[in-house]
C-alpha cells in the first residue's frame, strides 16, 4: 500500500507592550498547526459470492467450527446459489435484487484484510488510506500589574483548541469529527522585601 504523504506547517506570533505606563503590561501569544496525513481504515465490505446473491456457513466437514474463515479453511464454508436461497425463502423469492444493487453499488469490491474485519464468510475486510486533517491553535494571555513598587500581579490565560477530521470513501464511512477544546486561567501575586544590602527578596 502506498504511504500517506505527510505535510505539516506550524506558524505563530507574539506581542505585547504597556497599557499603562510603568503600572500595566500585556502580552499576548498564537501558535498554530496544521497537519495534512493519511490514516489506514479497515471497513467490512461484502464478498464477492455475497454480492453474486450467494450465502455462505460453516459446514460439517471434519476440523470445521465456529472460527472457520474462507480465507484459512475454504472446504469449512459451503455458498448456497441464489437459486438455494430461493428455495429455502417461505415465499420462494430469494434475493432481492434492489437490495443487492444498493449493496454492490455502495460498497468498494476490494479485499485486501480477509481476517482483518467482517465474519470472513459474507463479509471480510477492506483496508485502505484516507486523508486525515488535524488543526491546533493555542492562544496565551498575561497582564502584568505594579500595585506598588513591592507588590506585583500578574494573570494568565491559556487556551487549546484541536480538531481532527477524517475523510472516507464513499463519504458515508466518514469519521465523526475530533474537537477538544481546554482553557486554563492562573494568577499570582508578588510581594517584593529588601536586604540589609538593598536586594530583593520576594515572598
Amino acid at each position: 500500500m502506498q504511504r500517506a504523504p505527510l505535510i505539516r506547517n506550524q506558524f505563530g506570533g507574539n506581542f505585547g507592550g504597556p497599557i499603562k505606563k510603568d503600572k500595566a503590561f500585556f502580552f499576548f501569544d498564537y501558535e498554530g498547526l496544521r497537519r495534512s496525513s493519511g490514516s489506514q481504515i479497515i471497513r467490512a465490505v461484502p464478498t464477492a459470492q455475497f454480492r453474486a446473491g450467494e450465502l455462505g456457513y460453516i459446514n460439517s466437514n471434519a476440523g470445521c467450527d465456529g472460527t472457520a474463515r474462507f480465507a484459512s479453511q475454504p472446504t469449512c464454508i459451503t455458498y448456497l446459489t441464489p437459486s438455494q436461497v430461493a428455495g429455502f425463502d417461505p415465499q420462494g423469492t430469494g434475493d432481492n435484487a434492489a437490495l443487492l444493487s444498493f449493496i454492490n453499488g455502495r460498497y468498494p469490491n476490494t479485499i485486501n484484510d480477509p481476517s482483518g474485519a467482517g465474519d470472513g464468510i459474507n463479509t471480510a475486510g477492506n483496508i485502505f488510506t484516507v486523508p486525515a486533517r488535524e488543526s491546533q491553535n493555542v492562544y496565551t494571555g498575561r497582564i502584568d500589574y505594579n500595585l506598588t513598587s513591592t507588590h506585583k500581579l500578574f494573570v494568565r490565560g491559556n487556551m487549546e483548541r484541536r480538531g481532527l477530521t477524517m475523510i472516507s470513501t464513499p463519504p458515508s464511512w466518514n469519521l465523526p469529527g475530533i474537537r477538544r477544546r481546554t482553557l486554563a486561567i492562573g494568577s499570582q501575586a508578588t510581594h517584593f522585601r529588601w536586604d540589609g544590602r538593598g536586594l530583593p527578596l520576594r515572598t
